[in-house]
């Protein structure tokens, strides 16, 4: 699956993600403004997750991040993952930029079922709340791909 975006310009998150049976796998989260100028890193950041929810209430998690070279508020770029039943790899305008494979995760690995994908915005205190200067603002994207091999 691919994404080609421009993540929201403000304290909110701008995310591509996807939820199916006790799993989830976040493709990315990001953050293009945050208003707490400490976390002003999170404006380069590519965070991406894989969580286990079968351990409720506690959840295993797999996480794993890359400093790109851009701030993903500034321009259009293509992120996505490539997924199969052995390996999970993550990418950024075609460059491979991290990867898991199952038996590193082990018992963890939970992306044998299916997923329902998702993109959204939200506010997280603990990023800052967006500034009433900064809105309106938009996650802007220009297509989503989803292949299937045979």
């Amino acid at each position: 699956m691919e994404i080609k975006c421009k993540a929201a310009d403000a304290s909110v998150t701008s995310s591509f993600w996807a939820t199916g049976h006790q799993a989830e796998l976040d493709v990315f989260e990001f953050m293009g403004a945050p208003a707490q100028v400490h976390k002003k890193y999170l404006e380069k950041e590519y965070l991406f997750t894989m969580i286990d929810w079968s351990k409720r209430p506690s959840s295993n998690v797999w996480r794993s991040k890359h400093q790109l070279n851009w701030r993903v508020a500034d321009d259009f770029h293509v992120y996505g993952y490539e997924w199969n039943e052995k390996y999970l790899k993550f990418y950024a305008d075609g460059e491979l930029v991290g990867s898991m494979a199952k038996e590193e995760i082990g018992d963890g690995w939970v992306l044998n079922n299916p997923l329902w994908i998702w993109v959204d915005s939200e506010t997280f205190p603990w990023y800052g709340l967006p500034q009433e200067k900064d809105l309106p603002v938009d996650y802007e994207i220009e297509y989503i791909r989803v292949w299937q091999s045979k």
